[in-house]
């Protein structure tokens, strides 16, 4: 769970699960929606990567931290993301 005294390792943790579920590339907006004409298998493997990404960018996060992420206009994960990395880690950067 990230506090304000783990972001480092909790961002470690992350990317290395995100990698193993071939989702860090959305999170690091790098990686677009497929395009409406896509096959549905395409669009199927992208809405399930988005939903991991989300699941594991926004929940693990203590509800004070959150609080940050509750202002973004949707829980998009590189939205998510880019907050708490400007939040925790404004000189570091990917």
């Amino acid at each position: 769970m990230l506090t304000p005294h783990n972001y480092h390792t909790w961002k470690a943790d992350i990317m290395v699960f995100l990698t193993c579920e071939n989702a860090l590339e959305i999170v690091l907006g790098n990686e677009n929606p497929p395009l409406a004409n896509a096959s549905f298998t395409m669009r199927d493997s992208y809405k399930k990567r988005l939903g991991l990404a989300t699941g594991m960018a926004y929940p693990p996060v203590k509800p004070s931290i959150r609080a940050t992420t509750n202002k973004l206009p949707d829980r998009n994960p590189a939205q998510i993301w880019t907050a708490l990395s400007e939040k925790f880690n404004m000189a570091t950067s990917f």
